[in-house]
């Protein structure tokens, strides 16, 4: 029988679960936050079990950037998806994870299903989920920012290429100090 302070009666016994029910409570809110957090992430989140790369849960970044949905997602291997292209590279990758820990920002490429290339920063940390072995992944796509690098270093090479065989003499300053000049000077 329950009271109304949260207390129950049972076989004559009467037992205080507020603190259980508080604890609970907090639980919940905990589990929603965290829910929340990995759902609404723009980071692509998958957690796959250790043994074989099978996809235990992902968030919604993670299926928009394989081109999968999160049914289809679940159940099939990293490799089936498209993670991995070989089963090499992640053994290699769970080989320096066991022996770090973690791994943080590892640079990876990636083909798509579509065929479109993409970089990524890649973290993963070894987590336990029902006494299983398992890999929690987070993965930043950094291709536009590989490829706006690139497009610097070939404007930096062309321009140093045209500032050094210029037939003119140029001088590069700030104010009145000369930061660089070209050899017709």
């Amino acid at each position: 029988r329950r009271k109304p302070d949260g207390r129950i009666i049972w076989d004559g016994i009467e037992i205080d679960i507020t603190e259980s029910k508080h604890a609970e409570e907090a639980l919940r809110h905990s589990e929603e936050k965290f829910s929340k957090a990995f759902l609404s992430s723009p980071s692509s989140i998958v957690i796959t079990r250790q043994s074989d790369g099978r996809i235990m849960e992902a968030n919604e970044a993670f299926c928009q950037r394989y081109e999968v949905t999160l049914a289809a997602a679940r159940g099939r291997t990293v490799f089936e998806v498209g993670v991995w292209r070989h089963p090499a590279e992640r053994e290699a990758l769970i080989h320096r994870l066991r022996q770090e820990g973690s791994i943080r920002n590892v640079e990876k490429e990636t083909v798509l299903p579509s065929g479109r290339r993409t970089v990524s920063l890649m973290s993963l940390e070894q987590i336990r989920i029902q006494g299983e072995a398992c890999l929690l992944t987070v993965t930043h796509d950094i291709t536009d920012l590989k490829q706006a690098e690139q497009a610097l270093q070939e404007s930096e090479s062309k321009f140093r290429t045209l500032f050094n065989t210029a037939n003119d003499a140029i001088f590069l300053m700030r104010g009145l100090q000369i930061l660089d000049c070209n050899r017709m000077t």
